[in-house]
Protein backbone atom coordinates (compact mmCIF):
# COMPACT_ATOMS: atom_id res chain seq x y z
CA UNK A 1 0.00 0.00 0.00
CA UNK A 2 2.53 2.66 0.60
CA UNK A 3 4.46 1.80 -2.73
CA UNK A 4 1.15 2.07 -4.99
CA UNK A 5 2.25 -0.82 -6.35
CA UNK A 6 1.14 -5.28 -5.78
CA UNK A 7 4.86 -6.78 -6.51
CA UNK A 8 4.95 -10.38 -7.73
CA UNK A 9 5.93 -11.91 -4.53
CA UNK A 10 2.80 -10.57 -2.99
CA UNK A 11 0.67 -11.81 -6.29
CA UNK A 12 1.99 -15.23 -6.03
CA UNK A 13 1.42 -16.21 -2.37
CA UNK A 14 -2.07 -14.63 -2.53
CA UNK A 15 -2.71 -16.84 -5.54
CA UNK A 16 -0.88 -19.62 -3.76
CA UNK A 17 -2.91 -19.00 -0.80
CA UNK A 18 -6.11 -18.92 -2.31
CA UNK A 19 -5.54 -21.77 -4.44
CA UNK A 20 -4.90 -23.76 -1.02
CA UNK A 21 -8.10 -22.66 0.15
CA UNK A 22 -10.28 -24.04 -2.70
CA UNK A 23 -9.22 -27.10 -2.31
CA UNK A 24 -9.09 -27.50 1.32
CA UNK A 25 -12.51 -26.23 0.76
CA UNK A 26 -13.65 -28.48 -1.78
CA UNK A 27 -11.45 -31.77 0.06
CA UNK A 28 -12.93 -30.92 3.82
CA UNK A 29 -16.77 -31.15 2.51
CA UNK A 30 -16.85 -34.87 1.82
CA UNK A 31 -14.48 -35.48 4.08
CA UNK A 32 -16.58 -34.21 7.04
CA UNK A 33 -19.18 -36.07 5.31
CA UNK A 34 -17.84 -39.54 5.52
CA UNK A 35 -16.11 -38.61 8.97
CA UNK A 36 -19.75 -38.23 10.51
CA UNK A 37 -20.48 -41.40 8.97
CA UNK A 38 -17.55 -43.63 9.94
CA UNK A 39 -19.14 -46.47 11.44
CA UNK A 40 -20.92 -47.89 8.51
CA UNK A 41 -18.50 -46.70 5.97
CA UNK A 42 -17.68 -49.88 3.56
CA UNK A 43 -14.07 -50.52 2.02
CA UNK A 44 -14.24 -48.53 -0.82
CA UNK A 45 -15.24 -45.42 1.38
CA UNK A 46 -12.98 -45.99 4.04
CA UNK A 47 -9.90 -45.86 1.37
CA UNK A 48 -11.28 -42.48 -0.14
CA UNK A 49 -11.53 -40.71 3.60
CA UNK A 50 -7.69 -41.69 3.86
CA UNK A 51 -7.20 -40.19 0.56
CA UNK A 52 -8.93 -37.16 1.17
CA UNK A 53 -7.10 -37.29 4.72
CA UNK A 54 -3.92 -37.11 2.99
CA UNK A 55 -4.77 -34.44 0.80
CA UNK A 56 -5.57 -32.63 3.74
CA UNK A 57 -2.66 -33.04 5.28
CA UNK A 58 -0.15 -32.32 2.53
CA UNK A 59 -2.25 -29.04 2.23
CA UNK A 60 -1.40 -27.88 5.91
CA UNK A 61 2.30 -29.11 5.24
CA UNK A 62 2.10 -27.06 1.63
CA UNK A 63 0.89 -24.22 3.89
CA UNK A 64 3.48 -24.52 6.43
CA UNK A 65 6.55 -24.59 3.91
CA UNK A 66 5.21 -21.78 1.63
CA UNK A 67 5.42 -19.94 4.75
CA UNK A 68 9.11 -21.18 5.76
CA UNK A 69 9.76 -20.25 2.53
CA UNK A 70 8.93 -17.26 2.19
CA UNK A 71 10.60 -15.77 5.43
CA UNK A 72 13.84 -17.50 4.42
CA UNK A 73 13.32 -15.37 1.28
CA UNK A 74 12.76 -12.32 3.13
CA UNK A 75 15.70 -12.80 5.46
CA UNK A 76 18.01 -13.34 3.34
CA UNK A 77 16.96 -10.40 0.57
Amino acid sequence: MQTNRISLSALTLALSMALFSSIEIKASRPYKELKRRWPDLNAEEQALLRRIETLLKCISLGVVLLGAGLLIWRVAW
